[in-house]
């Protein structure tokens, strides 16, 4: 009896110890999954190429859940791009938890700050951009978690999406947000996954150089929009004359006639200054400048830096106005200003001096020195890149974080101690970018190679390089890839137009004029005679679309859309200026600053229809020389509108630099009805400011959207007009003189609202009369 008692305890200790043994073994699977979890779930946003096996050691700098979590995770920007969740509700564009993608994680605001305070870049460097905004509050004992993601978002910025990162930081409810540009230098690991690149100071050394006419290979090689500019022709069209660089030391002006088959030129885009050039060919020296040519060291130094670009881009042929045009002969300025759109839409690359406030400056000048916002490591993903590692090695690049700049709407300034010309040249950050005749230059050239204040990039139809990436280029404010390719064609003479008035094709390149058009009006001319001179290879460009009759900066097929302009909203201090108008009143070209034009065609893929309630009569504008340059002294133009008198209510201007009129008297119905319809007021914006004493105003209304919008001009009968009025006028109306724009749209679609103005009222005051012919009269407008 006691032995079996004894066996039978020996048996229940075995089987004790056996399930222990069992249920350890399941305790330490259960570790192991959840272990396996965890590890998943941090790699889970990059692709099983990219996860690495095993971490590389961790640099002191950086906190282990930091190396081991976000870091790990190539800082999100391998994974998954950041998606927004289309039906997340009750969060905002800058909560984490609305997004998907990149990389996420949670932490202690405790255990956040001691790892910042211990020296950890990452968390401090969240510490800088997001403690000031979160301020973390342990009074009441409570512990709040910090939640992050960070990734990049997909965006068609640029020629790749690793250069935006995204981090968002919630915190208590409050969520924000920062964006910033990833860079890395060339020679980095980072750099075979970082598409952005650390700007380098020094533009002008030969590496940077020889990256440059690297770009442009790849351009002419590899891009198929633009192997189809008139620059790659197998006998592209040639300017009269070119500068022969071929000798570094001594340069000559070489006549072209047809002699040098299947070269290709480069073009200079630049300022000269307020001061003379010295070498200009002229008259008396053209032969000189052919035979002996000109010693490179006596010419100014942003040409001499030409020169030295033209050969280190394989080049031997460079085209500038100041020794490719005969300065002081009226003959040949004509006949080259003729020939300006195909100078630079068959350059083979402009280059565009665009640091250079002068001649004399030069453009390849270190540049400042980059102070990035933050330096990190960077592990290169296993299995990736040029040089694929061994599976259990990691390499650990180093990457740049900057601001991101992704507003390209131009800044204006308000400055009541700047002139207009500060307020432009601050805005554009850019000496050719302020310019009116550099805008040609740049909007017809196929590549252009800028070397502005901060770096260098080249610009082709399909692809923008930087040597450094910092958002979207200022510059690039409207389509010139878009301009080129579809309106300009590269060819010459202009083809024949495919544009349908009215189709889509027509409204986008319609848009693009406009555009074209606020970007030329807000920049700086030495001479206001030159103002349709500057831009007329662009009107030459669009006229087979929108022609061919250009009117003093305004085409005869959409007239009564072109008089729909009006001032830049913020330019104040606007006087009527005193000397000869170069240009009708009626034409945005007359404005001596910045123009803009309210949107007709906003969306392409709506039928807008915008009907006309006045009607061209005639238009009469003699061009002086060239087709689409300055126009002589009385062009003209005669509507068949109505004219509704008005008096100006209150003196002085609203917070939008508009004044109240308030039209003359109320209209008896036009039916059996015996309501009146009361006089309404109305918000006019005045071409200029100093035009609000006048008393003889109307305001004629052009056209109408239907439900959307009314609009037309301000005239008045000013000292000018009353000049004008000559029996040749006078025979054909009463003579007035432009001086403002109002247009009027429901409350739902205004961007202000003006409790005095109704959009109902004012249709239903003018639109009966509209339709009468009886209503209507003629006027001249000049």
């Amino acid at each position: 009896m006691q032995t079996t008692t004894s066996a039978t305890s020996t048996h229940l200790t075995l089987s004790l110890d056996s399930l222990r043994a069992v249920m350890l073994a399941y305790f330490l699977s259960l570790l192991y999954t959840f272990w396996s979890f965890c590890r998943g779930a941090l790699f889970a946003t990059l692709p099983p190429a990219a996860r690495p096996l095993t971490l590389p050691p961790r640099p002191p700098n950086i906190c282990a859940p930091a190396w081991e979590g976000v870091f790990a995770a190539q800082l999100g920007i391998s994974g998954d791009k950041l998606r927004r969740i289309q039906d997340a509700e009750g969060c905002g564009d800058n909560d984490p938890s609305c997004w998907t993608g990149g990389y996420a994680y949670t932490v202690s605001s405790v255990t956040w700050l001691e790892c910042a305070r211990s020296g950890c870049l990452w968390c401090k460097f969240i510490e800088k951009h997001f403690l000031d905004r979160i301020k973390p509050d342990w009074s009441h004992g409570l512990v709040p978690d910090l939640h992050v993601r960070v990734g990049a978002e997909d965006s068609n910025i640029g020629n790749g999406v690793n250069w935006v990162l995204n981090i968002f930081v919630r915190y208590r409810g409050t969520a924000f947000r920062k964006c910033l540009s990833v860079h890395a230098s060339p020679d980095d690991p980072a750099a075979a996954y970082i598409e952005g690149r650390i700007r380098s100071p020094r533009v002008g050394t030969p590496k940077v150089l020889a990256m440059a006419k690297a770009w442009l290979e790849e351009c002419t090689h590899d891009h198929e929009v633009c192997q189809r500019t008139g620059a790659l022709d197998s006998a592209p069209w040639l300017p009269t004359r070119l500068v022969d660089c071929s000798d570094l030391f001594r340069v000559r002006i070489i006549e072209t006639n047809g002699n040098l088959l299947g070269a290709r030129y480069v073009a200079l885009s630049y300022v000269w200054g307020t001061r003379g050039q010295l070498h200009q060919t002229t008259t008396a020296n053209l032969s000189l400048y052919g035979s002996v040519g000109i010693e490179v060291a006596t010419l100014p130094q942003t040409i001499r830096d030409a020169i030295h670009v033209t050969r280190a881009l394989g080049f031997y042929l460079l085209w500038l106005d100041t020794l490719c045009i005969v300065q002081d002969s009226p003959e040949d300025k004509i006949r080259e200003l003729r020939s300006m759109r195909n100078v630079y839409s068959h350059a083979y690359i402009t280059i565009d001096a665009a640091s250079a406030a002068s001649v004399d400056e030069g453009f390849l000048q270190d540049r400042s020195p980059v102070n990035p916002e933050a330096t990190l490591p960077f592990i290169c993903p296993v299995g990736r890149g040029p040089e694929e590692q061994a599976p259990d090695q990691e390499r650990v690049g180093t990457v740049y974080f900057q601001d991101a700049v992704t507003s390209i709407r131009i800044q204006f300034y308000n400055r009541a101690d700047d002139s207009y010309e500060e307020e432009i040249r601050r805005s554009y950050k850019s000496e050719t970018g302020c310019r009116g005749w550099c805008l040609q230059e740049a909007s017809l050239s196929p590549r252009y190679l800028v070397f502005d204040k901060d770096t260098l990039r080249l610009r082709c139809q399909a692809a923008q390089h930087k040597v450094g990436f910092r958002g979207q280029d200022y510059q690039d404010h409207f389509p010139i890839p878009h301009l080129y390719s579809v309106t300009l064609q590269g060819t010459s003479p202009p083809p024949p137009s495919t544009v349908t008035p009215g189709s889509r094709e027509w409204k986008a390149t319609y848009n693009t004029w406009q555009t074209v058009v606020e970007d030329y009006s807000r920049r700086l001319l030495s001479y206001q005679s030159d103002k349709l001179v500057a831009c007329a290879a662009i009107a030459e460009a669009f006229a087979p679309a929108l022609g061919p009759d250009y009117l003093a900066g305004l085409w005869r097929s959409s007239l009564l859309f072109d008089l729909a302009w009006e001032s830049q909203e913020t330019c104040t201090g606007r006087q009527r200026p005193r000397e000869y108008p170069y240009a009708p009143s009626w034409s945005w070209a007359s404005a001596k600053h910045g123009i803009h034009f309210p949107r007709l065609f906003p969306s392409l893929d709506f039928d807008i229809q915008v009907h006309a309630v006045a009607e061209v009569v005639e238009c009469n504008v003699q061009s002086e020389v060239l087709r689409f340059g300055p126009v002589q002294p009385g062009g003209y133009l005669v509507l068949h509108a109505v004219l509704f008198p008005c008096t100006w209510e209150s003196p002085g201007f609203d917070a939008y630099e508009k004044r109240t009129a308030a039209l003359a008297e109320d209209l008896m119905p036009l039916s059996d009805s015996r309501k009146v319809v009361p006089a309404p007021r109305l918000k006019v914006k005045l071409d200029y400011e100093d035009d609000d004493h006048l008393q003889d105003i109307y305001l004629v209304p052009l056209g109408v959207v239907t439900d959307e919008l009314i609009y037309g001009l301000v005239v008045a009968r000013t000292e000018w007009s009353v000049r004008r009025q000559s029996v040749e006028l006078a025979a054909r109306g009463e003579v007035y003189e432009r001086v403002g724009f109002w247009r009027e749209e429901p409350s739902h679609l205004c961007w202000t609202t003006e409790l005095d103005v109704h959009f109902e009222d004012v249709c239903a005051y003018m639109v009966p009369r509209l339709g009468q012919d009886t209503a209507k009269v003629q006027i001249v407008l000049v």
